[in-house]
């Protein structure tokens, strides 16, 4: 029978081990990712014989005297997880998200099983690119666009480095990508992006790559991580200095150039915006479907019709 766990009552070690075995595991989901993300995380259990054999993360917050989970913030999915191999239905699940939740998205892996009436399921994009070959089989797929900006990269001479520390990338990320997201970004996210590059950084499962000019000004960085056979592209940033030069272009096909022939799949992470989209493609990225799911209760609906109206009636005082 599957419980609810809050956060005191998880093993982590039973967590991890229940990860490792399952083979849809993803690093958002391991508990010490979570653990920075989210603190507080609860979780959906199912545990026989000393073990989790399936295991779903929550991460929500309240709002008001609702439970809202909302899309995370620095995790392009989270998931279902069984150590048996199989898929859980839905079906299973939304009865307790639905007695649990005025508010539900959960971005997780293909679905397979019953869906269940009451619960949106939208498909998203995710792009990646299997390293496996040569550089030049690699770079002989990037499109021909893609080629011409990494030329004109090359031709300013541009210096590419490693430097895991994170305050030039937060800071990076702070003035040129938080002022183009709807609502902005608040404190605790940058200090979760540090924290979660100084421990990928310190177990060297991550690194930061910097793109800067022969006197040293920054104009692109990323954060990757490493985990099981994927390089996944956490978060990057550009300042308009860098997209004149087309620097990020040169910081991917350095890292692509670096890890080719060895076995991993780049991971570029989702965009269902088309220019970000569009830009994973350029470089042979393949297109990759996950899912969001979604629930919203009529309650929760009223209650922001009401704090909506009781809004516009105070302004017009």
């Amino acid at each position: 029978m599957l419980n609810y766990y809050t956060h005191k009552e998880i093993d982590l070690e039973k967590w991890d081990q229940c990860l490792q075995r399952a083979p849809n595991a993803n690093v958002y989901c391991t508990s010490w990712y979570l653990n920075i993300i989210h603190p507080g995380w609860g979780a959906l259990i199912f545990e026989h014989e000393g073990l989790y054999h399936w295991a779903m993360p929550l991460l929500f917050r309240r709002r008001g005297p609702f439970l809202i989970h909302a899309k995370p913030i620095l995790a392009q999915r989270l998931g279902i997880f069984s150590i048996e191999h199989d898929h859980i239905d839905l079906a299973q699940v939304f009865p307790i998200i639905k007695n649990k939740f005025s508010v539900f998205h959960y971005p997780l892996d293909p679905l397979k099983g019953t869906m269940t009436p009451g619960l949106q399921v939208v498909p998203s994009l995710n792009f990646t690119l299997p390293l496996h070959p040569s550089y030049q089989a690699l770079y002989s797929r990037y499109r021909r666009d893609r080629k011409a900006r990494l030329n004109q990269a090359r031709a300013s001479n541009l210096v590419i480095e490693k430097k895991n520390e994170a305050g030039d990338l937060v800071r990076l990320f702070k003035e040129n990508v938080a002022p183009k997201i709807p609502g902005g970004v608040a404190l605790v996210t940058y200090q979760r992006m540090a924290q979660l590059i100084h421990h990928a950084t310190s177990n060297k499962s991550g690194f930061v790559i910097q793109a800067r000019t022969r006197q040293g000004h920054l104009l692109s960085s990323a954060f990757f991580i490493r985990y099981r056979d994927s390089l996944i592209y956490v978060f990057s940033a550009t300042n308009p200095g860098g997209k004149k030069t087309h620097a990020n272009t040169l910081l991917l096909d350095h890292v692509i150039r670096e890890h080719a022939g060895k076995g991993l799949i780049l991971d570029f992470k989702g965009s269902d915006e088309p220019g970000i989209a569009d830009f994973y493609c350029s470089f042979g990225g393949a297109v990759e479907i996950f899912h969001v799911i979604k629930y919203g209760s009529w309650s929760f609906r009223n209650y922001l019709k009401v704090r909506k109206f009781l809004g516009k009636k105070e302004q017009n005082r």
